[in-house]
């Protein structure tokens, strides 16, 4: 079955975009996507609002992150790396547990949350956040606060 992402989750990825380049990193890492995410969507940063994340602290953590190690770009083509790779063939599948039809950037969140290999999984274990996100993002859909907005497609894979 293929799953089309929504514009909200096209702008996540043209931000991580953004940020990779900022920072000078050949790759989008699962950070840039964080970035992404808090940046375009207001629904998914509420959600981690509710869960008692300092979201102003995780940005200041993975901007510094990528600044230490950016300046790697030879060439001027950045691409997604292969944790981030994971991370958009994952959202799908997070999607299809959630039962929505479209991948939106709180699938991509919850789809960063599943590899423990990434800075933004470590950050939330520190902070114990990683269950009560995954549960407050759920409670948020199953209440229907977060809704695809149909109407708008972008296929990715």
């Amino acid at each position: 079955m293929d799953f089309d992402f929504s514009k909200r989750s096209e702008e996540v990825i043209l931000h991580a975009h953004k940020e990779a380049t900022r920072a000078e990193s050949a790759e989008i890492t699962p950070g840039h996507l964080f970035l992404g995410i808090v940046k375009v969507n207001d629904q998914t940063r509420r959600a981690l609002l509710n869960v008692g994340m300092d979201i102003e602290d995780m940005i200041s953590t993975l901007t510094k992150n990528h600044h230490e190690r950016g300046g790697h770009q030879a060439d001027k083509t950045i691409r997604l790396s292969k944790s981030s790779e994971k991370i958009m063939k994952i959202a799908p599948l997070e999607a299809k547990l959630l039962k929505q039809e479209l991948v939106e950037p709180h699938h991509m969140l919850l789809s960063i949350l599943r590899d423990p290999s990434n800075l933004v999984y470590r950050e939330f274990e520190k902070q114990n956040m990683i269950e009560d996100t995954r549960k407050e993002i759920e409670r948020q859909v199953s209440s229907g606060f977060l809704k695809a907005k149909k109407g708008f497609f972008a296929k990715w894979f």
